[in-house]
């Protein structure tokens, strides 16, 4: 996830965002100049945090995705990816991709369009995600039939 630390702090010093309004939950990553980071959260912190925030940027993590839709929020997608040794491979891309199709997130591939997606996801309806189930028939069916 250093690259997306990299990129809001690079959004902080341009005076783009607060580093008040951001908490990271950063795992084994970097810790951002600017921004609170947590290595890691207790279940129930995490969703606290998901509460009271307005968007939720996140990896690809089913979880994560679903925790910040579940609790009626916009979530912008950054998959981790073999690239940048954030992952063993791409299978966060599949993910990634499937809920974007869907119109539950907005994904980014470059971290670059981050700043512009945050912008965008303020005024864009997406889908409101309700858990029947439906969601992971899609994604057996599309990567493992």
């Amino acid at each position: 996830m250093n690259r997306i630390i990299t990129e809001i702090d690079k959004l902080v010093e341009q005076k783009k965002i607060s580093s008040s309004d951001i908490i990271i939950q950063s795992g084994i990553s970097n810790k951002s100049k600017y921004v609170r980071c947590s290595p890691f959260m207790e279940e129930s912190e995490f969703n606290r945090e998901v509460e009271k925030c307005e968007i939720l940027v996140t990896h690809a993590g089913t979880s994560s995705i679903i925790k910040g839709l579940k609790h009626n929020k916009k979530v912008i997608v950054i998959p981790r990816l073999k690239e940048y040794g954030e992952h063993v491979d791409n299978h966060q891309l599949e993910i990634a991709g499937v809920f974007h199709t869907q119109s539950f997130v907005k994904a980014i591939d470059d971290i670059s369009d981050l700043w512009c997606t945050l912008g965008r996801i303020k005024t864009t309806e997406m889908e409101t995600y309700k858990s029947t189930g439906e969601l992971s028939q899609y994604i057996v069916n599309k990567f493992l039939s």
